[in-house]
């Protein structure tokens, strides 16, 4: 297979430029990961209440959800269901609890119904890792929340692996992926049950693949290519919806790179069709409002047919006037409701400016993109941005709403990347050094005064209540019994 210059170029990425790029993320992810997992206390992560009842579910082999007297949950242990009550819902943790549920007994055989309406619409493969962590902790008898770690940290595990091989793939932009992957907010998601690692680390490798097929080879696309291309599409779709049309972007690869191009679109197309049909049944079937008296998605979409240019005036609101605040988040912004961490602003101008440094100087000269090219990106990234907006105002908001309520910037994240190649110039970036240095000293700056920030805010004493969480009054730091 051929490159874009004519040089020949296989799919498989070239050893001396990915390695740095590739084994600094994998270095970092996991270090940052696993700090992450230990010092974010139960719990405080977004949504990680949600996410650990169906994460335990789904440890015992039932894929989705079940009704009882209307509503819609998971059948769990009585232990498992009190420890989101005992630690969820508030600003400060208490370490003697954490120490005293981490040398907890294991769970009873005993099996109670917790209603988790939240992410009963969720596709399972997103909790696959954290479940085997999970499972691995039941086998051993530790306690619940030892079991929700081991969890966090096969999460961080399989997080890494996924973008790392993402990162070997890009045929441009290694350096911009892995610090975009890297932020504080990345972070904080894949050091814990979020289901947002498994849907990052899928969406940059569907893109990986489809950028390097589209803008760096030339000649027919192998088969095996496609077909991973497919898996990843239908699981981009089966993640979140919303993404349908980044995963439609293998459409657009030029005919003449296929023997047989309407074989290949068509399974490409079928296989988004039924994930996308799986994912609105499985919506459908375990549907109930997730704030009730409050969102009524019916109404709502009668509302924006009926009031066209009022929608129009939110979205414009949302993603002009606020739309630094969901770039802001994209950087930072730990732990959800009452106990967020926003990060120092000029930690976040540091962040940014190192991302503008890299779209102009990571660069590839022998990547190019052609203008009509560039604009189908574009229109892509939009009808995902606007797709993700419609889901969050008509499931989330009050019928008729002047703003959008719960939108935030890390549901952008997975199609980030996507973005970069809508400014991509075909040039020779500066050195892969100079390129290392920004990436490594940005994120051991932000991750040093991110965890410090959150360590203070959410741990009594600070890092002493924090090393009384988890090594108790004693010293000793054995985490599991």
């Amino acid at each position: 297979m051929k490159n874009r210059t004519g040089d020949s170029a296989e799919i498989r990425p070239e050893r001396s430029q990915t390695s740095a790029p590739v084994w600094t993320f994998v270095i970092a992810g996991l270090l940052c990961g696993f700090l992450y997992s230990v010092v974010v206390p139960p719990f405080h992560a977004p949504d990680e209440k949600s996410h650990f009842l169906r994460t335990w579910y789904v440890s015992e082999g039932h894929l989705g959800a079940i009704r009882s007297s209307g509503a819609v949950g998971v059948m769990v242990p009585p232990e498992v269901k009190e420890l989101g009550s005992r630690f969820g819902g508030r600003v400060t943790c208490d370490p003697d609890a954490i120490h005293a549920a981490l040398h907890a007994p294991p769970v009873s055989r005993d099996r109670v119904f917790a209603e988790n309406a939240l992410h009963a619409w969720a596709s399972p493969v997103v909790y696959v890792p954290q479940a085997v962590g999970i499972a691995v902790g039941r086998a051993v008898d530790v306690s619940p929340l030892a079991c929700l770690y081991l969890g966090r940290f096969a999460n961080v595990i399989a997080g890494v692996l996924l973008i790392g091989l993402a990162i070997a793939i890009f045929p441009s932009y290694r350096w911009l992926v892995a610090l975009m992957a890297l932020t504080p907010m990345a972070n904080h998601l894949r050091g814990s049950l979020s289901l947002d690692s498994v849907t990052m680390g899928a969406g940059f490798l569907f893109l990986a693949l489809v950028a390097r097929l589209w803008f760096f080879e030339r000649g027919e696309v192998p088969w095996r290519t496609w077909i991973a291309i497919t898996i990843l599409a239908g699981l981009v779709c089966l993640t979140r919806t919303t993404y349908a049309p980044v995963a439609a972007l293998p459409l657009f690869i030029p005919s003449g790179r296929f023997r047989r191009v309407w074989s290949a679109r068509l399974i490409l197309a079928l296989a988004i069709v039924l994930a996308l049909s799986s994912a609105f049944m499985t919506a459908a079937r375990n549907w109930t409002p997730f704030r009730p008296g409050i969102s009524d998605p019916q109404g709502q979409f009668q509302f924006i047919l009926s009031h066209p240019m009022a929608f129009a005036k939110v979205l414009w609101l949302e993603h002009v006037i606020h739309a630094k605040w969901y770039l802001i988040s994209m950087v930072g912004d730990l732990g959800s409701g009452a106990s967020v961490v926003p990060l120092p602003k000029l930690l976040v101008v540091i962040y940014f400016l190192a991302i503008v440094f890299l779209l102009i100087s990571d660069t590839n000269e022998q990547v190019v993109i052609k203008a009509k090219e560039r604009a189908l990106l574009a229109l892509v990234c939009v009808a995902s941005t606007l797709a993700i907006a419609l889901a969050i105002y008509t499931s989330w908001n009050p019928v008729g709403w002047t703003v959008i309520d719960g939108l935030q910037g890390r549901y952008y994240l997975p199609f980030v990347p996507a973005a970069f190649f809508v400014v991509h110039r075909a040039r020779r970036g500066v050195s892969q050094r100079v390129r290392m240095f920004v990436v490594a000293g940005v994120v051991c700056l932000s991750t040093v005064i991110a965890l410090d920030r959150a360590v203070n805010v959410w741990y009594p004493r600070g890092w002493s209540g924090w090393r009384n969480a988890y090594c108790g009054r004693t010293g000793a730091f054995p985490v599991l019994r």
